[in-house]
């Protein structure tokens, strides 16, 4: 299981209270023992944000308090990591190669983007809070927008 880390402390220093931790990394917890390793490393105030997995790996969301810095795909085997060239803004991924982009936004709604198949489409409006879900077979997902419902779903091949 993949989840964030937020220490309580910064990398040099005496730990003191930070209302959003210092910084968020991103660490494994294997299920059958509950032991878990940190599998990354990232200077105070830079997070890291799970977007989903994607075919090509785990795609990662790297934001700071100026907003989103970048994407970045993980090798889930290694850890390494390599950038992609993603539209910058909150990142949800799944299995199936669909990415839903909700670019960064100081209104109320954020025009959402879908990725996919190497094309790129507006979705529409979605509240900035949104997020899209996706089946268990992460062949199908939906996302809120002003227009109502919008379902995606992956053609048969």
């Amino acid at each position: 299981m993949l989840f964030q880390v937020v220490p309580r402390g910064p990398i040099a220093g005496e730990p003191e209270y930070r209302e959003s931790g210092w910084r968020g990394d991103l660490a494994v917890l294997e299920v059958r023992n509950g032991a878990y390793r940190r599998v990354t490393t990232v200077p105070d105030s830079i997070f890291l944000r799970v977007a989903g997995p994607h075919p090509d790996g785990v795609l990662v969301t790297e934001w700071s308090s100026s907003g989103v810095r970048g994407h970045w795909l993980y090798d889930p085997a290694t850890w390494r990591r390599r950038p992609t060239s993603l539209l910058r803004g909150r990142a949800f991924a799944s299995r199936a190669g669909a990415v839903v982009i909700l670019p960064d936004s100081q209104s109320d709604t954020a025009g959402a983007v879908l990725l996919s198949g190497g094309k790129t489409m507006e979705i529409g409006r979605v509240p900035r809070d949104g997020e899209p879900v996706f089946s268990p077979s992460e062949r199908r997902g939906a996302i809120r927008t002003a227009d109502g419902t919008m379902l995606l779903e992956q053609p048969q091949e």
